[in-house]
């Protein structure tokens, strides 16, 4: 059995960011710290989108899906 995780030492990195892009259907994009596009959560998003949800809805699930994915980052979860 493994030894239980200190959540208190878990600090979130920054391996993902929202930049805001008018320019893009969703209103958003996210990308890696190398500036590449995270297409699990673009891909997401726009599904979102286009299935009838508003850009602020869209919005708020990338924020949301950059928070759990620095967290699975956090704790070594690919």
């Amino acid at each position: 059995m493994t030894e239980p995780r200190d959540l208190q030492a878990i600090r979130l990195s920054q391996v993902v960011r929202v930049r805001e892009d008018p320019g893009e259907p969703v209103g958003v994009i996210v990308y890696d710290t190398a500036g590449a596009r995270v297409d699990p959560i673009n891909m997401y998003l726009r599904d979102v989108f286009a299935n009838g949800a508003s850009l602020r809805t869209c919005r708020s699930y990338a924020y949301a899906l950059v928070r759990w994915w620095r967290f699975l980052d956090a704790v070594e979860i690919p």
